[in-house]
């Protein structure tokens, strides 16, 4: 969203509740607020198809090839029922926030108070995912630990397996933590501020 432009706009002589300038940030505000549902939305159809196929992978390894001993190899489905865990609360996060803003407004304040909501929550999404990757690479680490305890990994793929998924967890915890204190945190304060001045006016 186009922050400089919507509080430059706001504080101008020009505008007031009458002018096109209004209409601008209202359409704006509900402009952002619906690319980004549908960005999440888009995404976690795609996350979704991706467990889904892990799931059946996992399915047909334990059931039907046979090739993965679930009492000696338990680590991978405790690695699945986190990823499901944590697709299924910010998908109920999400729908949260639908239900409390679910159609377009002509109000400013109310299309506000929907972006700062959406601000709030994909925060509270960031904090989770924080947690539950923490808790995956504990249990990763088990996982590849039972691996090679039944003789599926040699001890240089423990290795090589743990430099890589290792190095792949920590940068999705740096890209994670880089957008919540960079984008979400001020974006979320300058929301509120904004509020406040249409308030005050």
């Amino acid at each position: 969203m186009d922050f400089e432009t919507l509080e430059k706009l706001w504080r101008s002589e020009a505008n007031d509740r009458a002018t096109v300038a209004e209409t601008y940030i209202l359409e704006a505000t509900l402009k952002t607020l619906t690319q980004r549902r549908g960005a999440f939305s888009t995404g976690m159809g795609l996350i979704g198809l991706a467990l889904i196929v892990w799931t059946g992978a996992i399915a047909y390894a334990v059931m039907w090839g046979k090739i993965a001993d679930i009492t000696q190899e338990w680590g991978i489905l405790a690695l699945l029922v986190i990823s499901w865990l944590a697709f299924l609360i910010a998908q109920a996060q999400q729908k949260r926030h639908v239900r409390a803003y679910p159609e377009a407004t002509t109000s400013m304040p109310d299309a506000l108070r929907a972006l700062i909501d959406e601000n709030r929550t994909a925060r509270a999404r960031t904090r989770m995912m924080g947690v539950a990757l923490l808790v995956f690479a504990g249990v990763l680490a088990l996982s590849v630990g039972q691996l090679h305890a039944v003789g599926k990994m040699e001890w240089r793929h423990v290795v090589q397996g743990s430099l890589l998924f290792g190095g792949a967890l920590l940068l999705s915890a740096a890209i994670h933590a880089v957008r919540y204190i960079r984008m979400l945190k001020p974006e979320g304060e300058r929301l509120r501020r904004l509020l406040e001045q249409y308030a005050q006016d």
